[in-house]
């Protein structure tokens, strides 16, 4: 199996953008989504919540928990799905150079054989397309011309 060493190393500004991206766009949100739902859990269930909240508060928080605990198995499953394409992708890439070449040579067969397959009605269209210039030209001379 070739080595992944050929490939460019990518540029260390734009890694560093996309480190910072995925920071702030995906982890810093699930990271305060987290916060949130425990300390809701943690201050309706803490001593004397009782008395300043209703048990509907804490239920809520309860219900919010198992709503999203199928949203995060969909997501974990989504970021599996997610790396086994980008290791299916690295193992292909060297090969890719390969199946291109493939696919031009199917290419270039299949146009050869058309080619092949419709030059007898060509050459027949030829033909008569020659024949009936022919017969014109030779009925020319004796064709009156109509003044």
């Amino acid at each position: 199996m070739p080595s992944l060493s050929n490939l460019p190393t990518p540029h260390p500004r734009t890694t560093a953008s996309h480190k910072r991206e995925t920071l702030l766009q995906i982890i810093l949100p699930a990271v305060i989504c987290f916060l949130l739902l425990a300390g809701g859990l943690v201050w309706g269930v803490s001593p004397g919540a009782a008395a300043s909240r209703s048990g509907a508060d804490v239920a809520l928080i309860f219900i919010m928990l198992l709503l999203l605990l199928p949203l995060l198995l969909i997501g974990l499953m989504f970021a599996a799905v997610l790396v086994g394409v980008w290791k299916f992708y690295s193992i292909l890439l060297p090969y890719m150079k390969v199946l291109q070449g493939v696919g031009i040579l199917i290419q270039d067969r299949t146009r050869f054989y058309a080619d092949k397959a419709a030059a007898p009605f060509i050459a027949i269209n030829s033909w008569q397309a020659a024949l009936q210039e022919c017969a014109r030209q030779v009925s020319k001379p004796f064709r009156q011309e109509v003044r």
